[in-house]
């Protein structure tokens, strides 16, 4: 939508954006508790467009919470991370790969994409050919590769491995998320938020062979085949 508010280089429609923007952090079904200043989110946004006011909106969260950065898990940042990397060098981007065929699994459960599995499928594709040519161009400390499936196997070495990424100290309360009162109010908003007050949930990998018929596991080894192998998943 960033191309109907006109040139953001203008203050006016830059000021359109973000008006926009502050009404979506009022209706979301997860409010922020961080007053966000207007006058402020106009003004520093840098570059002057959508990118701009998104890197001053989390800013200003940050300060506001008292952190000394912040993240954004959005999967779709894989499609903007050139635009990411001229506007702030020192970011850093931490690809999550995880097996088509559970995320296609679990996409058509959510309310957030209740797609069929071979459309997920083919989005996921997308994404991890994208994440391939990265990572190939790419320094190495800017761009780190987690299998999701490491995750659920060992969780403390891939955190202490993602810590090192980070320049982080790794803290054993990085496992104890799902104790936090955070972890707690999030997992009562959604039905796919459920989880965030689980632990590291150690058996949610495979699940696709008890959810996808036979037709549906074919169709998306189908769509992303080649792109599962070169990431070390076996089809069936």
């Amino acid at each position: 939508l960033e191309a109907g508010y006109g040139d953001l280089a203008d203050r006016g429609s830059r000021t359109r954006l973000v008006d926009d923007v502050l009404w979506l952090l009022r209706v979301h079904i997860h409010p922020w508790d961080v007053e966000i200043d207007r006058g402020r989110l106009v003004d520093e946004a840098d570059p002057p467009d959508l990118l701009g006011v998104f890197l001053s909106l989390y800013d200003q969260y940050r300060d506001g919470a008292g952190k000394a950065r912040w993240g954004c898990k959005s999967t779709f940042v894989i499609h903007h991370v050139d635009r990411v990397r001229a506007a702030r060098p020192d970011a850093r981007f931490v690809w999550l790969v995880r097996d088509p065929r559970d995320v296609a699994a679990s996409s058509r459960r959510a309310v957030f994409s209740p797609f069929h599995p071979y459309l997920s499928a083919r989005l996921w594709r997308e994404q991890q050919e994208l994440g391939l040519e990265l990572e190939r161009r790419l320094p190495g400390e800017c761009l780190l590769r987690i299998r999701y499936e490491d995750l659920l196997a060992a969780p403390e070495a891939t955190v202490r491995r993602l810590c090192a990424f980070l320049d982080e100290d790794y803290l054993p309360e990085l496992l104890a998320f799902h104790r936090s009162d955070a972890a707690r109010t999030a997992s009562a908003l959604s039905e796919d938020w459920k989880n965030t007050a689980s632990p590291v949930l150690s058996h949610n990998s495979g699940k696709y062979r008890r959810h996808l018929s036979a037709d549906e596991i074919r169709l998306v080894e189908t769509a992303a085949g080649p792109v599962m192998s070169a990431l070390g998943y076996t089809l069936d």
